[in-house]
């Protein structure tokens, strides 16, 4: 363990060096700055002088000359910016012979201001960038390095006398430099430079000494600094502290209950007033000694008292988790057990739920938990009408039932019956317990029986109507082959008895479906098998299906058992199923006179047998449009069609009441990927 003196020492050597870093590095970068700033004065300076030359020479000098020589007299000592300028500064050169100072161009009429590599480069530079007047910077110029400043000459009109056309230039200034070189010059270009460096080494040693300078000073009063503090901390605060340590520790050595010395530390700072408050607590603790004693011989005996009647406590307690337990066992079998659904809710918040609910919706615990129940109904309008029909009933008797219906994970409703009542009437927050019982089978039973004594009523009005229709239908029929006969050689006369007697026949046909309704049950039943059934149908039709473009997929069973059935009956029944499922496929559509026509795609139906717990399961599926949401609770009523002009809607009805009379029912729903979905479930026995 680390002492608080060396604590403080790293802390305060950790924070001096924070502080040295950051005021070193301030020191650099003043320095460097400042010399930098100092270096680019000092190009500025020189090339303003330069540039305040020229100005000067042209400006002044040079037009009183014009004036003052004869016409063609040209003098550069004293009309020559650039002759000018380059003399005055190889007098200043003499004092810094390692800085550059001269003026540069790429063809000039002196060869020393011919320009270098470097220059020709600014100058390419400048012709380029013609918004640039100066360009500072580092650049190598032979060997060396320099901190350089260029500023750029470019041909303007006052220029044009002496860098324009020969012929318009002083004549003697052309007996001097000839009429080839700096003539014909465009306005705006870049014509020379005024160049002004300072060899970087000269630079980089000003740095260095400045640095040195700075950096020593800085170094020792930082060394001074932490002297003083490691002194400060020393003899004001780590040994007085280290004295009230070893008493501390000199008191806890010792063992048992012992009498707290004082500390003696002198001063008048927080320390000295920490000792003295310790002091006073010492007094106290040492008063609470004695006193503590004759508590603890008092509480010992109440609390061998307490041990007593907590040993009894105990036992109890035992013996009510025992009994606890064993009622949450059997609440845990009951759960599990239960033939419903059962669980938790909180706000419509699921909570837990067990094994037959999660079966009855399709979903796991895990896909449940914490969800909204809203994922358990079909629709919005759904959801808020159990909701408030539950809160409803809740309010006003203590619990509530609701019928409703629950989609599956899968996308199948189911019926269902839902009661729930709250865990604390008083606070619903705490949740409610809810039941549910799958009334689809109920449900589906309570249709069928409403279905089949619908029938059976409609079946004996059809025998009373068929028996009024048939007797004087027959008489007609009889008739009308006799006229046939008699006037066989009329061809006209034949072929409209012909489609009379087609027409009463129609009527003799629907007259037989409607007597179908009533007495399917009257064909005699022997063995059949289901797939053999089915597989005649197919075969039988095949030609139908290949017209229509419909594909056929069988999956047909092989543990499919022969059954005490009326394979007519059957027959008639599959046929209808299959019928129905190609005219859902091929559709139809009435054209603008009115005519029915078949729709040319095509499409598939699927037919599929299974055998499963003594029950003979047929699913018939098609790519149909399906079945419109608010028909499929009347699709085996009799008479009820969306065929406008084609069937009776009988078919169903018929096929609906030969399977309940083999003990068996038949569903119908839609597909979520579209098509139509019909089960016809038999039992095997």
């Amino acid at each position: 363990m680390k002492s608080i003196k060396s604590k403080l020492l790293i802390s305060v050597g950790f924070i001096v060096l924070i502080f040295s870093t950051i005021l070193f590095y301030r020191t650099y970068t003043l320095i460097t700055s400042n010399v930098k700033n100092l270096t680019n004065q000092q190009l500025s300076l020189a090339l303003n002088f330069d540039l305040a030359i020229r100005e000067y020479v042209a400006a002044n000098i040079r037009p009183l000359m014009f004036n003052l020589l004869p016409e063609g007299k040209f003098k550069p000592e004293t009309m020559s910016t650039s002759f000018v300028a380059r003399h005055i500064f190889n007098k200043v050169q003499t004092k810094f012979p390692d800085y550059i100072i001269k003026f540069s161009a790429d063809n000039p009429r002196n060869p020393v201001n011919q320009a270098g590599s470097e220059e020709l480069n600014m100058i390419k530079y400048f012709n380029e960038n013609p918004q640039k007047k100066v360009w500072t910077g580092e650049i190598n110029i032979g060997d060396k390095s320099y901190f350089a400043k260029f500023s750029a000459m470019r041909m303007e009109k006052s220029c044009l006398r002496c860098h324009g056309n020969p012929a318009d230039a002083p004549a003697e200034l052309l007996e001097i430099y000839g009429s080839k070189a700096s003539f014909n010059l465009p306005l705006g270009e870049t014509i020379g430079l005024d160049t002004i460096a300072i060899p970087k080494e000269k630079v980089t040693a000003l740095f260095f000494n400045d640095a040195i300078k700075n950096f020593t000073l800085l170094g020792g009063g930082l060394f001074l600094l932490c002297i003083s503090l490691v002194f400060i901390l020393k003899f004001v605060i780590t040994d007085r502290l280290s004295r009230i340590t070893e008493h501390f520790v000199h008191t806890e050595e010792k063992d048992g209950v012992v009498e707290i010395k004082p500390i003696d530390i002198g001063g008048r700072d927080e320390i000295t007033t920490l000792t003295n408050n310790f002091n006073k607590l010492a007094n106290r603790l040492n008063d609470y000694y004695t006193l503590l004693e004759e508590k603890v011989e008092e509480r010992t005996k109440e609390l061998s008292k307490a041990n007593e009647q907590l040993k009894k406590e105990i036992e109890e307690r035992k013996q009510a988790e025992t009994m606890l337990k064993r009622s949450e066992n059997t609440l845990k079998s009951i759960f599990k057990s239960a033939p419903i659904g059962i669980g938790l809710v909180t706000h419509r918040i699921l909570g837990w739920t067990n094994n037959q609910f999660q079966q009855m919706v399709g979903y796991s615990q895990d896909e449940l938990k914490g969800k909204n129940a809203r994922i358990l109904y079909e629709s919005d309008d759904e959801y808020e009408r159990v909701g408030f029909e539950m809160i409803s009933q809740i309010q006003k008797s203590g619990t509530g039932t609701v019928e409703s219906q629950f989609k599956r994970n899968d996308g199948h409703l189911v019926d269902i019956l839902l009661r729930s009542a709250p865990i604390n009437p008083v606070d619903f927050s705490e949740g409610r317990i809810f039941t549910v019982m799958d009334i689809t089978q109920t449900k589906l039973m309570q249709d069928q029986l409403i279905r089949s004594e619908r029938l059976a009523a409609i079946g004996q009005l059809a025998a009373s109507i068929a028996h009024e229709i048939n007797s004087p239908l027959q008489a007609v029929t009889v008739m009308l082959g006799t006229l046939k006969k008699n006037y066989r050689d009329n061809e006209a006369l034949s072929n409209q008895l012909e489609l009379l007697k087609g027409a009463f026949s129609s009527i003799r046909d629907t007259v037989k479906n409607l007597l179908d309704l009533n007495r399917p049950g009257k064909e005699v039943k022997q063995s059949a098998n289901v797939n053999k059934i089915i597989e005649e149908i197919i075969n039988l039709f095949q030609s139908h299906f290949k017209k229509n473009k419909i594909k056929i997929n069988l999956d047909l069973s092989s543990n499919i058992p022969d059954i005490n059935a009326s394979p007519l009956q059957l027959n008639q029944c599959v046929l209808n199923l299959i019928n129905n499922a190609v005219e859902a496929i091929i559709g139809t559509c009435t054209s603008k006179s009115g005519s029915i026509a078949e729709m040319p795609s095509g499409g598939r139906i699927a037919i599929e047998t299974n055998f499963n717990k003594g029950k003979i399961i047929v699913k018939i599926t098609d790519t149909g449009p399906g079945i419109p949401k608010e028909d499929l609770q009347y699709i085996f009523d009799p008479f009820f069609t969306r065929k406008k002009k084609m069937g009776m809607g009988v078919g169903l009805s018929i096929s609906h009441r030969i399977i309940y009379d083999h003990g068996g029912f038949i569903t119908g729903e839609n597909l979520p990927q579209g098509g139509v979905l019909m089960t016809i479930t038999l039992p095997a026995n």
